[in-house]
């Protein structure tokens, strides 16, 4: 049997999708109201959209998503402060994370001592 090119692609995207969804499940219980395939869908089109700012890995990507629910879809647009650090060609795509996380941290405070929001240990594990 012969596993095509786009064959491991969309087994891959499933995975992800799949991973990230559950991740977003447990820290925002609202999720679970959403359709898993929907869901999904929302997590690729950001990720997509991620990678337009060369944020590629997961651990690059995943700061993009938590900052897309809490903030809005559109926070890379709505937001100068994002769209700043998103746009910078001269960060890189780790550093873009970094201060991604670290503007959410600062805008919004949910990495203070408050778990019902996100637990911090899940990016701290990537940017150690």
């Amino acid at each position: 049997m012969k596993i095509h090119k786009h064959q491991k692609t969309t087994l891959g995207n499933n995975i992800y999708s799949c991973r990230m969804r559950q991740y977003l499940n447990e820290q925002f219980p609202e999720t679970m109201e959403i359709d898993d395939k929907e869901l999904e869908q929302i997590i690729l089109d950001l990720t997509e959209r991620a990678a337009a700012y060369h944020l590629i890995l997961e651990t690059h990507v995943a700061p993009f998503i938590v900052a897309a629910w809490i903030m809005g879809l559109n926070f890379d647009h709505d937001f100068i402060a994002a769209k700043e650090i998103l746009e910078n060609p001269e960060v890189s795509s780790e550093e873009k994370a970094q201060r991604l996380w670290q503007f959410l941290e600062d805008t919004i405070g949910i990495l203070e001592d408050d778990n019902s929001t996100t637990e911090k240990s899940f990016f701290d594990r990537f940017f150690e």
